[in-house]
């Protein structure tokens, strides 16, 4: 592993939370234990950097165990089930 402990650099996309925020650009680093930095990261080495610039980047937005089945008749636009948090 790198010094700082990323394996894997997203740089130049633009992060879309799913909190509703505006998207913005940054860089993303992962770590194989899960942990991840977003912001500018230049000077940061990691085993593979990917140039995503122009793309989007974002958690998973599908959960395939949603229990959305009678719930999304009440509430269409399901954003009980879209937004992200930690």
């Amino acid at each position: 592993m790198n010094q700082k402990g990323f394996q894997l650099v997203l740089r130049g996309g633009t992060i879309i939370d799913g909190t509703g925020s505006t998207g913005r650009r940054a860089d993303v680093a992962i770590s194989a234990g899960g942990n991840r930095r977003h912001r500018n990261l230049d000077g940061l080495t990691a085993f593979v950097n990917i140039d995503v610039s122009g793309q989007v980047v974002c958690p998973g937005f599908i959960d395939l165990h949603s229990h959305a089945d009678r719930g999304i008749l009440k509430h269409r636009l399901a954003e009980n089930y879209i937004p992200q948090r930690e």
